[in-house]
Protein backbone atom coordinates (compact mmCIF):
# COMPACT_ATOMS: atom_id res chain seq x y z
CA UNK A 1 0.00 0.00 0.00
CA UNK A 2 2.80 2.35 0.95
CA UNK A 3 4.70 1.61 -2.27
CA UNK A 4 1.50 2.25 -4.27
CA UNK A 5 1.11 5.63 -2.59
CA UNK A 6 4.73 6.45 -3.39
CA UNK A 7 4.17 5.43 -7.02
CA UNK A 8 1.14 7.73 -7.41
CA UNK A 9 2.84 10.67 -5.71
CA UNK A 10 5.88 10.18 -8.01
CA UNK A 11 3.56 10.07 -11.01
CA UNK A 12 1.82 13.23 -9.82
CA UNK A 13 5.21 14.97 -9.43
CA UNK A 14 6.27 13.94 -12.96
CA UNK A 15 2.99 15.18 -14.46
CA UNK A 16 3.25 18.38 -12.49
CA UNK A 17 6.74 18.99 -13.86
CA UNK A 18 5.62 18.16 -17.37
CA UNK A 19 2.74 20.56 -16.99
CA UNK A 20 5.10 23.42 -16.07
CA UNK A 21 6.36 23.57 -19.61
CA UNK A 22 2.82 23.98 -20.89
CA UNK A 23 2.03 27.06 -18.79
CA UNK A 24 1.38 29.93 -21.18
CA UNK A 25 3.88 32.79 -21.01
CA UNK A 26 2.69 36.37 -21.13
CA UNK A 27 4.71 38.44 -23.57
CA UNK A 28 4.16 42.18 -23.85
CA UNK A 29 4.72 43.01 -27.48
CA UNK A 30 4.18 46.73 -27.10
CA UNK A 31 5.34 49.12 -24.41
CA UNK A 32 2.12 50.61 -23.00
CA UNK A 33 3.82 53.77 -21.67
CA UNK A 34 4.19 56.98 -23.64
CA UNK A 35 7.44 58.92 -24.00
CA UNK A 36 6.14 61.44 -21.46
CA UNK A 37 5.33 58.68 -18.96
CA UNK A 38 8.82 57.22 -19.33
CA UNK A 39 10.26 60.70 -18.86
CA UNK A 40 8.25 61.24 -15.67
CA UNK A 41 9.36 57.85 -14.34
CA UNK A 42 12.95 58.77 -15.14
CA UNK A 43 12.62 62.06 -13.26
CA UNK A 44 11.18 60.21 -10.28
CA UNK A 45 14.01 57.69 -10.26
CA UNK A 46 16.56 60.47 -10.67
CA UNK A 47 15.09 62.36 -7.70
CA UNK A 48 15.52 59.17 -5.61
CA UNK A 49 19.13 58.72 -6.78
CA UNK A 50 18.28 55.54 -8.70
CA UNK A 51 20.58 56.42 -11.57
CA UNK A 52 20.44 53.21 -13.62
CA UNK A 53 16.64 53.06 -13.51
CA UNK A 54 16.48 56.73 -14.52
CA UNK A 55 18.81 56.09 -17.47
CA UNK A 56 16.66 53.15 -18.58
CA UNK A 57 13.49 55.26 -18.49
CA UNK A 58 15.10 58.20 -20.31
CA UNK A 59 16.35 55.86 -23.03
CA UNK A 60 12.86 54.37 -23.33
CA UNK A 61 11.45 57.89 -23.65
CA UNK A 62 13.90 58.60 -26.48
CA UNK A 63 12.92 55.35 -28.24
CA UNK A 64 9.28 56.42 -27.98
CA UNK A 65 10.09 59.66 -29.81
CA UNK A 66 10.50 61.99 -26.84
CA UNK A 67 12.24 65.34 -27.35
CA UNK A 68 15.98 64.68 -27.54
CA UNK A 69 16.76 68.28 -26.56
CA UNK A 70 15.14 67.66 -23.17
CA UNK A 71 15.80 63.97 -22.54
CA UNK A 72 19.48 64.00 -23.52
CA UNK A 73 19.94 66.83 -21.03
CA UNK A 74 18.43 64.71 -18.26
CA UNK A 75 20.59 61.77 -19.33
CA UNK A 76 23.63 64.04 -19.11
CA UNK A 77 22.71 65.02 -15.57
CA UNK A 78 22.39 61.39 -14.46
CA UNK A 79 25.65 60.36 -16.11
CA UNK A 80 27.31 63.38 -14.44
CA UNK A 81 25.92 62.26 -11.07
CA UNK A 82 27.39 58.78 -11.71
CA UNK A 83 30.78 60.34 -12.59
CA UNK A 84 30.48 58.90 -16.09
CA UNK A 85 31.90 62.07 -17.60
CA UNK A 86 32.30 60.73 -21.12
CA UNK A 87 28.63 59.70 -21.41
CA UNK A 88 27.55 62.96 -19.76
CA UNK A 89 29.52 65.02 -22.29
CA UNK A 90 28.00 63.07 -25.19
CA UNK A 91 24.46 63.50 -23.85
CA UNK A 92 24.89 67.24 -23.16
CA UNK A 93 26.34 67.77 -26.63
CA UNK A 94 23.42 65.93 -28.25
CA UNK A 95 20.96 68.04 -26.31
CA UNK A 96 22.75 71.26 -27.27
CA UNK A 97 22.72 70.23 -30.94
CA UNK A 98 18.94 70.23 -30.70
CA UNK A 99 18.75 73.43 -28.62
CA UNK A 100 21.98 75.48 -28.53
CA UNK A 101 20.23 78.24 -26.54
CA UNK A 102 19.65 76.08 -23.45
CA UNK A 103 21.49 78.22 -20.89
CA UNK A 104 21.17 75.84 -17.89
CA UNK A 105 22.58 73.03 -20.02
CA UNK A 106 25.49 75.21 -21.15
CA UNK A 107 26.19 75.84 -17.46
CA UNK A 108 25.95 72.11 -16.68
CA UNK A 109 28.48 71.34 -19.40
CA UNK A 110 30.76 74.07 -18.00
CA UNK A 111 30.48 72.42 -14.57
CA UNK A 112 31.26 69.05 -16.12
CA UNK A 113 34.52 70.40 -17.57
CA UNK A 114 35.25 72.04 -14.24
CA UNK A 115 34.72 68.73 -12.40
CA UNK A 116 37.25 67.11 -14.73
CA UNK A 117 39.63 70.12 -14.49
CA UNK A 118 39.89 70.11 -18.27
CA UNK A 119 38.90 72.51 -21.04
CA UNK A 120 38.62 75.41 -18.59
CA UNK A 121 38.66 77.96 -21.40
CA UNK A 122 35.72 76.16 -23.01
CA UNK A 123 34.02 76.00 -19.60
CA UNK A 124 34.42 79.78 -19.22
CA UNK A 125 33.03 80.33 -22.72
CA UNK A 126 30.00 78.13 -21.96
CA UNK A 127 29.25 79.94 -18.68
CA UNK A 128 29.54 83.34 -20.39
CA UNK A 129 27.18 82.20 -23.17
CA UNK A 130 24.70 81.05 -20.53
CA UNK A 131 24.80 84.54 -18.96
CA UNK A 132 24.16 86.18 -22.35
CA UNK A 133 21.25 83.86 -23.16
CA UNK A 134 19.57 83.89 -19.74
CA UNK A 135 20.53 86.94 -17.63
CA UNK A 136 17.71 86.16 -15.17
CA UNK A 137 19.83 83.30 -13.81
CA UNK A 138 23.10 85.20 -13.97
CA UNK A 139 23.95 84.56 -10.30
CA UNK A 140 24.01 80.78 -10.92
CA UNK A 141 26.24 81.14 -13.94
CA UNK A 142 28.55 83.58 -12.14
CA UNK A 143 29.00 81.02 -9.37
CA UNK A 144 30.20 78.54 -12.00
CA UNK A 145 32.42 81.21 -13.55
CA UNK A 146 33.97 82.04 -10.17
CA UNK A 147 34.74 78.36 -9.59
CA UNK A 148 36.43 78.20 -13.00
CA UNK A 149 38.59 81.19 -12.05
CA UNK A 150 39.54 79.51 -8.77
CA UNK A 151 40.67 76.45 -10.71
CA UNK A 152 42.71 78.69 -13.02
CA UNK A 153 44.16 80.40 -9.92
CA UNK A 154 42.80 83.79 -11.00
CA UNK A 155 41.68 84.48 -7.42
CA UNK A 156 41.09 88.24 -7.67
CA UNK A 157 38.75 87.80 -10.62
CA UNK A 158 37.01 84.91 -8.84
CA UNK A 159 36.42 87.10 -5.76
CA UNK A 160 34.93 89.87 -7.90
CA UNK A 161 32.62 87.39 -9.66
CA UNK A 162 31.44 85.80 -6.40
CA UNK A 163 30.65 89.22 -4.92
CA UNK A 164 28.52 90.07 -7.95
CA UNK A 165 26.81 86.67 -7.78
CA UNK A 166 25.97 87.20 -4.11
CA UNK A 167 24.34 90.58 -4.79
CA UNK A 168 22.23 89.01 -7.58
CA UNK A 169 21.27 85.83 -5.72
CA UNK A 170 18.22 87.35 -4.02
CA UNK A 171 16.39 85.11 -1.56
CA UNK A 172 17.70 81.82 -2.98
CA UNK A 173 19.20 80.34 0.19
CA UNK A 174 20.79 77.33 -1.52
CA UNK A 175 22.53 79.51 -4.08
CA UNK A 176 23.73 81.99 -1.46
CA UNK A 177 25.10 79.09 0.59
CA UNK A 178 26.96 77.71 -2.45
CA UNK A 179 28.41 81.13 -3.27
CA UNK A 180 29.54 81.70 0.32
CA UNK A 181 31.10 78.25 0.43
CA UNK A 182 33.07 79.08 -2.71
CA UNK A 183 34.04 82.46 -1.26
CA UNK A 184 35.32 80.78 1.93
CA UNK A 185 37.37 78.38 -0.16
CA UNK A 186 38.73 81.34 -2.09
CA UNK A 187 39.64 83.22 1.11
CA UNK A 188 41.57 80.14 2.29
CA UNK A 189 43.41 79.97 -1.03
CA UNK A 190 44.18 83.70 -0.90
CA UNK A 191 45.51 83.27 2.64
CA UNK A 192 47.76 80.46 1.47
CA UNK A 193 48.98 82.52 -1.47
CA UNK A 194 49.65 85.58 0.71
CA UNK A 195 51.40 83.38 3.30
CA UNK A 196 53.67 82.00 0.57
CA UNK A 197 54.37 85.51 -0.74
CA UNK A 198 55.38 86.63 2.76
CA UNK A 199 57.83 83.76 2.96
CA UNK A 200 55.83 81.98 5.70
Amino acid sequence: MRSGRRFFSSLFFIFALAGCGAVPRIVVLQDPLSAEEHLQLGLSYEADGKWDLAISEYQAALQKGGAASVIEGYLGNVYFAKNDFSSATTAYRKSLQENPQNAPLLNNLANLYLAQKTDLEEAESLARRAIEIDPSRKAYYLDTLGSIYIEREDYDLALSVFREAETLAGPDGALIEAIRKNQARLVDLLGLRNGQNDGS
